[in-house]
């Protein structure tokens, strides 16, 4: 195991890797802006360094300042995360120049992972249904002649994209330049390793699902059960579900024997994510994740293999501790993110400061969040506030336990996604698994999401809020309460409290 690991991250994977690595023995060193003093990972690190940001670059992105800091740290190895730098090859090639090792997937010659279209390629010859798509395309006449060629609609997509950054949905060939020169400018902010794209055709009604493997430099592999992750906005899961029930025994051992052969080929280390998509009958292939996944904590509740730190002792050298055949099946967990961000408008952010956070709990229940009451939600980084998941023995026992947990969480302060992931989780779509990728984009399904949780008593307080409210508003000079306090404060203090306890808290 590695005697010193450097997190060069943020936010809730930042203290999930600080625990693995001091669980595993090692010193746990992390990075931080100002704003970020006070998260858990950095107060939980051995060792903590406050790194500046410039004019062109975050600090959590300036490969530079981070590649100094651990060669005088003489750290044995970064841990990048996912995001930021967790699939820069520039990063990489610097470290390793150090004789740092990374812990992530391999980026440069014939095994890089964030090649898709070579990737993709690959898996079609060892047998797998790849999503029909291009090669890649240096310039705009030669995308332009290759999105006339698979149709429309389609995605328009980075060749070293990640969590849906670099990507652009395009309906029609009017939204082509328009979407190519989007998808460029995403290459640049996010330090992609080129600005190649390439397009695949898009099935909206599709299902998302991710098959997480480990696999250690003695070639051994272990295949965990899959992941159902449709319920997306910004190409980005916010639930998932495992296992996945949307493809039948034989399938997924057909998948599973392929999947083998192709980690085995691309010789991929530590953890991968396999992803394909379900459209009817088909399945797809879509690509291979080599980092850490957001999710990846839906996997270690339902097995009780903690993938995190076993992707850090497969980078140390050491043999999987586990075996397929002792791999644990059974249950299912459902896992939500829930973020500092308004569904009604578009999913817009909304940072700032945390009053309350008040968590829920109870047999089966896990809640991770690097964030307390009081602190605040940083404005340029990902507005994930909290994962929280739940374990049971059947599916339908899962739905009702992540429905109390949901009901019992409460944020005050700034708005969250929490109304929105309480409506999912009680509508008979999300329960029949006819829930696909594209649904909770579309405004008109959020909103009837929403309005289907609201009732007649419901209205009826809402309606006696806004007349009091107005009632207040019409006062010429504020009336106290015999303690003294305003009663228009107290009206909306009252208010607040009941809206953030309703379903529908928006």
């Amino acid at each position: 195991m590695f005697s010193k690991v450097l997190i060069a991250n943020r936010g809730l994977i930042q203290a999930n890797c600080v625990r693995a690595v001091q669980e595993l023995g090692g010193k746990a060193i992390t990075i931080f802006e100002d704003e970020d003093r006070n998260s858990a990972g950095v107060r939980n690190a051995d060792e903590s360094y406050e790194l500046k940001s410039s004019v062109s670059s975050r600090a959590y992105a300036d490969i530079d300042q981070i590649v100094e800091l651990a060669a005088s740290l003489k750290v044995d190895a970064v841990h990048s995360g996912y995001g930021f730098l967790a699939q820069n090859a520039e990063f990489t090639k610097k470290l390793r120049q150090k004789g740092i090792v990374t812990i992530a997937p391999e980026l440069e010659g014939a095994m890089n992972l964030a090649n898709r279209p070579f990737v993709k390629e690959r898996a079609r010859r060892l047998g797998l249904a790849i999503l029909p798509g291009s090669t890649k395309c240096q310039d705009y006449n030669e995308l332009k002649v290759a999105a006339d060629d698979i149709g429309y609609p389609l995605l328009l997509k980075a060749v070293h994209g990640y969590g849906g950054k670099g990507l652009k949905l395009v309906y029609n060939p009017r939204e082509l330049k328009s979407a190519y020169n989007y998808v460029l400018s995403r290459c640049e902010k996010y330090s992609m390793n080129s600005r190649e794209v390439f397009v695949e055709k898009y099935f909206e009604n599709a299902h998302h699902i991710e098959f997480p493997v480990l696999r250690d430099h003695h070639k051994n592999v272990i295949i965990f059960p899959e992941q159902w992750c449709s319920v997306q906005r910004r190409f980005q899961k916010i639930l998932v579900e495992t296992p996945s029930r949307v493809i039948d025994e034989e399938k997924r051992k057909k998948i599973e024997s392929i999947i083998r052969k192709v980690v085995n080929r691309l010789d991929a280390t530590g953890f991968v994510s396999v992803v394909f998509l379900v459209d009817g009958d088909e399945i797809y292939f879509l690509k291979i994740n080599g980092y850490i996944q957001p999710f990846y904590t839906a996997t270690s509740q339902l097995t009780g293999v903690d993938l995190l730190k076993e992707q850090i002792r497969i980078f140390s050298g050491d043999p999987l501790k586990v075996r397929q055949e002792n791999l644990n099946r059974n249950g299912h967990v459902i896992s939500v993110s829930i973020c500092a961000e308004d569904p009604i408008n578009n999913f817009a952010p909304c940072p700032g400061t945390i009053d309350r956070f008040y968590l829920p709990f109870g047999q089966g229940i896990n809640i991770q969040s690097n964030y307390f009451s009081g602190d605040n939600v940083a404005t340029f980084y990902d507005p994930m506030i909290a994962k929280l998941l739940v374990r049971d023995s059947t599916r339908k026992a899962a739905i009702q336990k992540m429905r109390f947990a949901l009901q019992n969480c409460y944020i005050d302060g700034i708005k969250t996604n929490l109304p929105l992931l309480r409506a999912i989780i009680q509508s008979d779509l999300f329960k029949s698994r006819n829930m696909n990728i594209s649904y909770i984009t579309k405004s008109q399904n959020r909103l009837a999401l929403l309005n289907g949780l609201k009732n007649e008593k419901d209205h009826e307080i809402a309606a006696m809020i806004a007349a009091l409210s107005l009632f207040s508003e019409s006062a010429k000079s504020p009336i106290a309460d015999p303690e003294g306090e305003p009663i228009r404060s107290k009206l909306w203090n009252s208010a607040a409290r009941w809206i953030s306890r309703k379903d529908y808290g928006f």
